[in-house]
């Protein structure tokens, strides 16, 4: 549409690189690229993060 009206596209946001892997109860992996840094998380609380992020996306309809 933006080119028939000869203007310039909308900038879309880019979105955060995120991974999250369940490894069993209670063990898991995250890997998150933000600011040019990775963010590596490991054990119980990447996955509780997995869980909360499962639950999350699982509401929506």
């Amino acid at each position: 549409m933006a080119d028939l009206e000869c203007r310039s596209a909308p900038v879309h946001k880019s979105v955060m690189d995120t991974f999250a892997i369940g490894l069993g109860q209670n063990r898991g992996l995250m890997w998150v690229r933000k600011w040019g840094l990775d963010i590596i998380i490991t054990g119980k609380l990447a996955w509780k993060i997995k869980n909360l992020a499962w639950d999350w996306a699982s509401s929506f309809r």
